[in-house]
C-alpha cells in the first residue's frame, strides 16, 4: 500500500479506520461489515474529491475501481448521516 502514487491514501485509511474502531487489516479484507465499509466509503469519497482517480482508489483500498465508484454513489445518500461526515472531515485532515 504504499507504493508511488498512493499519496495521502495510506494515512487517510489508517485514520478513518481508527475512528471508526476498526483495524486497517479489516478494512483490507473481503470484510463486509458495516464499520469497514463506511472507511472504504469515506475514504472513497474524500480521495475522488482530492482527485484521485478511481483505479489509484481501488488498488489502495485493494478494490476493484468499479467498486470504488458504488461506494461514491451510495455515499451521496449519507449527505445528512453526521457519524459519514464525521469520518470524511478525519479523511480530509490527513495531510
Amino acid at each position: 500500500m504504499s507504493a508511488p502514487g498512493y499519496g495521502r491514501l495510506p494515512r487517510m485509511i489508517e485514520a478513518v479506520a481508527r475512528a471508526e474502531g476498526v483495524t486497517v487489516r479489516s478494512v483490507m479484507r473481503d470484510v463486509r461489515e458495516q464499520p469497514q465499509v463506511r472507511v472504504r466509503r469515506a475514504v472513497s469519497v474524500v480521495a475522488r474529491r482530492a482527485g484521485y482517480s478511481f483505479p489509484v482508489i481501488g488498488r489502495a483500498l485493494d478494490r476493484d475501481h468499479t467498486t470504488i465508484m458504488h461506494h461514491v454513489r451510495c455515499a451521496e445518500g449519507l449527505a445528512n448521516d453526521a457519524d459519514f461526515a464525521e469520518l470524511c472531515r478525519i479523511a480530509e485532515a490527513v495531510q
